[in-house]
């Protein structure tokens, strides 16, 4: 359901941040929301600080991001283990727009996107 619901706004160019048992599924370019930290210079628990930008192939800023995809992981280990998750999750859930909830898992799309 929220792979088909992205795929129907999104297109090979969009960006997306969304846990991998649904990212493989986008037709979009999409990170984690761990790998999106990272790409600002933080250490996260899988990954180090400072990776060189050229090693990204995509921008990877939240920010960016057309949709976001709030999963369990995110809100329960991910809040707690990385660096600026919850702040990150509560600017999302403050100011960008739900747009499908499936009880576990939650869409946001990023009004500053067109």
């Amino acid at each position: 359901q929220i792979a088909e619901y992205i795929n129907a706004h999104t297109n090979t160019q969009s960006y997306v941040i969304a846990p991998p048992p649904i990212a493989w599924m986008l037709i979009s370019n999409v990170s984690d929301i761990q790998t999106s930290i990272a790409a600002t210079g933080q250490e996260t628990p899988h990954l180090p600080a400072e990776i060189p930008v050229d090693r990204y192939a995509f921008e990877t800023d939240y920010q960016q991001a057309d949709y976001v995809v709030v999963d369990p992981v995110w809100r329960n280990w991910g809040n707690l283990h990385l660096p600026g998750a919850d702040t990150i999750l509560s600017d999302i859930e403050s100011s960008w727009l739900l747009v499908l909830d499936t009880g576990n898992n939650q869409v946001y799309t990023n009004p500053n996107q067109p």
